[in-house]
């Protein structure tokens, strides 16, 4: 995934005088109402009225906490644009050169996708496959306000103008879900991509080798290396202060050891993951739970942004987020939050795994399982035991060899 920004919020303003009009600008205009029918099983259809504005639809009807007679929001989304994607593939499936590639590239709009390219004579080549909207002020992490039509989107990034590699000199490409562009390009494309870890360390695998073979691929895709875990390690080293015992002592002592390679039958990337779980928790948790438990769930789901925070907040040890609101009389430093998060992973891993450390494998605590469509069904499920696995499965979002997991 090319993972760009194709979506934005705006605050509507509702005319007080008539609450199907929104302002833009100095005019008021009229909202659009869509009616949609909803199946229900058991049930009967049920009807509903989409309010639509010119950015999108206005999601805040659903809402209770954003529920308001006079403000609404609206959503913008690439996808709610015209987009050939099927056409696009058709295009792509029957390419004979680099330029019938580039051609139909430029017809997919979303979901955004990183498209590598590679033909017979030896050329290879990268484009993102999506549409990129023009916004004022570039990134909008926040709402935009909805009556300033100066914050409207202005059309999309002309494919001219986006990036692309065509026999790099470097002699590969990858992309792992990471930035693709430079501080200097400009345009905003994003701030919502992966960690660099996993392309950072399959690019030092790929600037390792010689030559390519199947099974050097296959290693490189296999790999279980996080090059975060092995950043963040030293930084978690620091928090021992020698007073220790028990399984706090030994897992200390584990992660003084460990790697960073996150096999199925490491004790340290067990210990690891669970740490940064409650580092996560006990650095978010205290202000995000004032919004509800569904903030802090969602998140930690986001956990490309979380991570990268995280990395910054080590290397810097500043962040108003250390600090723990609901110890008034106490400030936080951040060896403080860390060593209690290591603390609060080794009761949370003996409640789960039991009291012998050795016992404690990444592998028994990170699984994967296909599951069947209709293993829903529980009684088809409990006759055909549908599903396939679970398997204990090495690696992490971190890692080469991608296995992300929830934090719930």
């Amino acid at each position: 995934n090319s993972m760009v920004d194709d979506l934005d919020f705006f605050i509507e303003t509702i005319n007080p005088k008539n609450p199907n009009e929104y302002r833009s600008g100095e005019k008021w205009l009229p909202i659009e109402l869509v009616q949609e029918t909803i199946p229900l099983k058991n049930g009967k259809d049920t009807t509903i009225t989409i309010r639509i504005t010119h950015h999108g639809p206005i999601i805040s009807d659903i809402h209770g906490l954003l529920k308001n007679k006079n403000v609404a929001m609206s959503m913008a989304w690439t996808g709610h644009w015209n987009t050939p994607e099927m056409d696009a593939w058709v295009s792509i499936n029957n390419m004979k050169n680099w330029s019938d590639f580039s051609k139909g590239i430029k017809k997919f709009g979303v979901p955004g996708q990183n498209i590598v390219y590679a033909d017979v004579k030896g050329n290879i080549g990268w484009r993102p496959a999506v549409y990129v909207p023009i916004r004022k002020q570039g990134s909008s992490m926040i709402p935009r306000p909805g009556e300033d039509p100066s914050f409207d989107w202005k059309g999309k990034i002309p494919f001219e103008k986006m990036p692309f590699l065509y026999n790099p000199e470097k002699g590969y490409i990858s992309t792992a879900n990471n930035k693709t562009i430079g501080d200097d390009f400009p345009y905003y494309i994003s701030k919502l991509w992966a960690d660099p870890s996993r392309i950072e360390q399959i690019n030092r695998r790929l600037d390792s080798m010689d030559n390519m073979t199947v099974e050097k691929m296959k290693s490189v895709q296999l790999d279980q290396t996080s090059p975060f875990d092995q950043e963040v390690l030293p930084y978690i080293w620091l928090t021992e202060t020698g007073e220790e015992t028990g399984n706090l002592k030994k897992a200390y002592e584990f992660l003084k050891v460990w790697d960073g390679v996150e096999d199925v039958n490491s004790e340290g990337a067990l210990i690891f993951h669970a740490t940064m779980r409650n580092l996560v928790l006990n650095l978010y948790g205290d202000e995000l739970a004032l919004l509800g438990q569904n903030y802090l769930e969602a998140y930690t789901g986001l956990k490309y942004l979380v991570h990268r925070k995280i990395r910054e907040i080590f290397k810097t040890g500043e962040s108003s987020w250390i600090d723990d609101i609901t110890t008034p009389n106490h400030v936080e430093t951040l060896n403080e939050i860390i060593s209690k998060s290591v603390a609060d992973a080794i009761i949370e891993l003996e409640e789960s795994f039991g009291i012998n450390i050795s016992n404690w494998k990444w592998g028994d605590a990170h699984s994967l399982t296909h599951p069947h469509m209709l293993s829903k069904v529980k009684l088809l499920d409990w006759l055909f035991d549908l599903n396939v696995g679970p398997f204990r499965s090495g690696g992490s979002d971190k890692s080469p060899n991608a296995g992300g997991y929830s934090f719930n």
